[in-house]
């Protein structure tokens, strides 16, 4: 007996559609069918976003329709950049929906920036098992993922599935798009489908953005954990020409020395602009420079705006980094600066004593006075870390430090049998999908090259010990 014919609709700028996609799509068995649709070259990314070639695409006989659509639909006058995005983006959807033919009785449309993290059996599985009438499924998460726009009653509009004629009305949008201003896409699905009778099943389809071809990576620890150096460390291995160190201390809401701290901390989340740095991020992942200000540390003040611009690497560093859930789905790899308390004072007070002219006393008392906001804010961010990096003294010897990290189960085969030769015992396996690996405290450099060369990985390590340590689990981790 013949199987039932799926259409697979993917519409959108192609972006990472190739490599992660499109590289799973056909995989899938003859009778899952594909129509595309992709945008002209209307992007200001700084990053290669052009439609796959057509020839290439074509030589799958699962590829049943193309489309290349640089048209622009009617817009009334006034509206935003973003608003124009969001009728384009529907618009070329329900076009593409146009082309389907009646006999599909299941519909699965999705972005073309999307990699799906699960196996070719599971996908099936969602789109073989019974749809109810009048449903849409839609996996959960990316509900709203620009949290300057508040809106409830949103859900995501970058993945969905449904019977044909479920899936007819979810590609109507665009015309409800049109009639209702302002243009907030999440939250006028949501509407668009209840308004229709049609139900919102939520599914577990795990998924990320993949919104370019750069790679990203979060850091994230408290106030004088070390963040900047970790990332100047990490920097030093990558491409000079090719990285972007974003430090968001530039979200702050006050300036140093501002009264609304007599009251509240910059490592309360209410205290800093983290709408505009979710915004700036996702820009920046887009391909596209963001204007904004920047934090002077020597002074505590803020700096005249400047036109940032995104770059291959990306690391984006602070308190908050990890905060957002929407944002921990396109980071390429999330780290957790985890220093102990004694080593976090010490560097703290040379750092504010040197910078700051800051009275030692007053550094410790300020940082006992935000303890409970580290506890409360920053710490339990760590729970969204691939990696927790884990660095201290013994016997308050601050000449020494020691280092160890903590990796999610799912990193570590690219790195495991890498990292034994450094090691000073043997790695723990913890019961929450994570092994703890304890470093040796003295590594000269010339150890690292050796190792990186047997990997065929020619790039060199300039640090010794736990600094060099960090720079080879880098390395390690990117250069698989």
């Amino acid at each position: 007996m013949e199987e039932e014919p799926v259409a697979i609709l993917v519409s959108g700028l192609a972006r990472s559609f190739n490599e992660h996609l499109y590289a799973f799509l056909k995989q899938l068995p003859p009778n899952y069918h594909l129509f595309l649709s992709f945008a002209r070259s209307d992007t200001k990314d700084h990053f290669i976003n052009t439609a796959p070639a057509i020839d290439y695409l074509l030589e799958n006989p699962n590829v049943k329709l193309i489309i290349i659509d640089s048209e622009i639909p009617p817009m009334t006058p006034g509206l935003s950049e973003r608003e124009q995005n969001v009728i384009i983006y529907w618009h070329r959807l329900q076009k593409l929906f146009a082309n389907i033919p009646g006999h599909y009785t299941r519909i699965f449309r999705c972005r073309p920036d999307i990699k799906l993290q699960m196996t070719i059996p599971q996908f099936i599985a969602h789109l073989s098992a019974p749809f109810e009438d009048h449903t849409v499924y839609i996996p959960t998460g990316f509900d709203i993922f620009n949290e300057q726009f508040k809106a409830s009653d949103c859900v995501n509009d970058q993945v969905a599935y449904g019977s044909y004629a479920a899936m007819r009305t979810y590609c109507q949008m665009y015309w409800y798009l049109k009639s209702a201003p302002p243009i907030i896409s999440e939250q006028q699905l949501y509407s668009h489908l209840t308004i229709n009778g049609l139900n919102i099943m939520r599914t577990d389809m795990p998924y990320k953005l993949v919104l370019s071809q750069c790679f990203t990576i979060a850091i994230c620890g408290d106030s004088g954990a070390g963040k900047t150096t970790l990332s100047k460390l990490i920097q030093d291995v990558l491409p000079f020409e090719q990285t972007l160190l974003f430090e968001t201390d530039r979200y702050h809401k006050w300036e140093r020395g501002a009264e609304q701290y007599s009251t509240i901390t910059h490592l309360n989340p209410n205290a800093n602009h983290l709408e505009k740095l979710s915004s700036d991020t996702f820009k920046l992942c887009l391909g596209e420079d963001v204007h904004t200000i920047d934090y002077d540390h020597s002074t505590g003040k803020f700096t005249e705006p400047k036109y940032i611009k995104p770059n291959k690497f990306m690391l984006f560093c602070g308190l908050h980094t990890l905060h957002k859930e929407a944002l921990n789905d396109i980071y390429n790899l999330k780290i957790y600066l985890d220093t102990d308390t004694y080593l976090k004072q010490q560097w703290k007070i040379q750092r504010d004593v040197a910078v700051r002219g800051a009275d030692p006393s007053t550094v410790l008392e300020t940082m006992k006075l935000r303890e409970p906001d580290f506890l409360t804010y920053i710490k339990p961010q760590q729970d969204a870390a691939d990696i927790i990096i884990h660095l201290y003294a013994k016997d308050a010897d601050t000449t020494t430090i020691h280092a160890a990290a903590t990796i999610k189960r799912h990193l570590s085969p690219s790195v495991h049998n890498k990292l034994l030769p450094f090691l000073r015992e043997s790695p723990i396996e913890s019961a929450n999908d994570t092994i703890h690996y304890k470093f040796r405290e003295q590594v000269a450099h010339t150890e690292f090259f050796v190792h990186l060369k047997a990997n065929n990985c020619n790039l060199k390590i300039p640090n010794d010990n736990y600094e060099g340590i960090i720079q080879y689990l880098i390395i390690s981790l990117l250069w698989k």
